[in-house]
């Protein structure tokens, strides 16, 4: 059809075929110029599909990865809560005896019994001297 129309001026169609055929001539073309348009169009949605595609596996294996260290994060973070356990039960062991040390030691300083003047006055009955 198309060396028909580069055959044909559209002054011969108009004369052999009338208004109907320029109509027809016109229709034929128009379809062609859209069907190429259509075609391109389809392409390059094709196109830009596929780097959607690209672009959303991107963002994926990025959140993926982030995901993945956040996650890592949490474990770190549970270990170092119970490291920190470890060492507050350490640290209350160490309170505890402490305590009890320091609450004996005052009370040897309340009775005086490493201080042999102080012990003789309080055992001795009667003048001292």
């Amino acid at each position: 059809m198309e060396a028909l129309a580069q055959s044909l001026s559209v002054i011969d169609i108009v004369t052999k075929f009338g208004l109907p055929g320029l109509i027809l001539l016109l229709w034929w073309a128009n379809d062609r110029a859209r069907a190429k348009d259509l075609k391109e169009w389809r392409e390059d949605q094709a196109q830009n599909i596929k780097e959607w595609r690209d672009d959303v596996t991107k963002i994926l294996a990025a959140y993926h990865e982030d995901a993945t260290e956040a996650r890592r994060f949490y474990d770190h973070n549970v270990k170092l809560v119970e490291n920190y356990e470890s060492i507050a039960r350490d640290l209350h062991n160490t309170v505890v005896l402490n305590t009890q040390v320091i609450t004996e030691v005052c009370e040897a300083v309340n009775t005086n019994q490493y201080c042999p003047l102080i012990r003789l006055d309080k055992l001795a009955k009667g003048p001292q001297g």
